[in-house]
């Protein structure tokens, strides 16, 4: 299953635009740091951030991201399917205070009305399974949302499942994943948050792949390849979905041998993430890109 653009009005983003948005300085941790400062981020970057944790804790693939900011996006930012297959869509709002009308709009803003006895009711944009409200607001601390919250799941029961993903739920999540908490919020925060010492940041520096550099440098993509491996060990599943993002844009940049480098490396991140399903997809890829580049040659010689 794909999740194409069937709707000519949805602008979609390419992956390695949206990582390439680079977050500013956040405030320095005060102790205890229980939760991330995410607020502080910009509405692109906490996107980015999104994204990332899609990547981390759905073990997301086939991920897209739609729209920019003042355009009309239907109800979703960024669609992908979890490891069972099934399409999920999350809406993203960088809101410092969420209302309960605000959470219910967002639902009915992607699912319109409920479908009850197998009618069709309002058409959704990719047929999703699971709708997710992204926020850099507390929710779980505020009776009146979690109520809302609980209503809504009632509501769309055998219909979509909906969830909310707070601060707190964004925080949580994220604790074990220092390699993207130092490079959204910095190696302070790294270290209060999460307990460990992050991983040196290689912004700047060589991303060490040799003859690579080249063509990581003219399309722009050295500091994501740097944040992959600032990530590889800890979230390989992050690491995969930077890797086929350069892939992508070396393959449109006219490097097509330099992208199969990057989906080599994401499908063995996929295969260190325990997803040999998820790895199986990027080989099959990579086999089914050298057939058309071997039958392209063949043709090219005895025309």
């Amino acid at each position: 299953m794909s999740a194409p653009n069937p709707d000519h009005d949805l602008d979609s983003l390419s992956l390695a635009e949206v990582l390439a948005r680079q977050p500013g300085s956040v405030l320095p941790p005060v102790r205890p740091a229980t939760r991330l400062p995410a607020g502080e981020l910009s509405p692109e970057v906490f996107e980015r951030l999104v994204l990332e944790y899609v990547w981390s804790v759905e073990a997301a693939r086939d991920v897209h991201v739609y729209g920019r900011r003042g355009q009309k996006q239907y109800g979703l930012d960024i669609v992908g399917e979890d490891r069972e297959r099934q399409r999920f869509v999350y809406q993203v709002r960088r809101l410092q205070e969420i209302t309960p009308d605000a959470i219910r709009d967002a639902v009915v803003d992607y699912a319109g009305a409920p479908r009850t006895g197998g009618e069709l009711g309002t058409a959704r944009r990719f047929d999703a399974t699971r709708f997710v409200l992204a926020t850099a607001a507390s929710v779980h601390d505020d009776t009146a949302l979690v109520d809302e919250i609980f209503a809504l799941k009632k509501k769309y029961r055998d219909d979509l499942d909906i969830d909310v993903v707070g601060i707190e739920h964004l925080s949580v999540k994220l604790r074990d994943a220092v390699g993207i908490v130092a490079a959204f919020f910095g190696q302070g925060w790294a270290r209060e948050f999460c307990g460990v010492e992050p991983p040196e940041s290689p912004a700047g520096q060589a991303t060490g792949f040799g003859l690579l550099e080249g063509p990581l440098a003219e399309q722009d993509l050295e500091q994501l390849a740097a944040h992959a491996e600032q990530v590889r060990d800890a979230e390989p599943t992050v690491a995969a979905g930077i890797h086929r993002a350069i892939a992508d844009r070396l393959q449109a940049g006219g490097y097509p041998g330099h992208a199969e480098v990057f989906r080599h490396r994401a499908g063995e991140d996929l295969r260190r993430a325990n997803d040999p399903a998820g790895a199986f997809d990027v080989f099959w890829q990579l086999d089914e890109l050298f057939r058309i580049s071997v039958s392209g040659r063949r043709r090219s010689v005895t025309g």
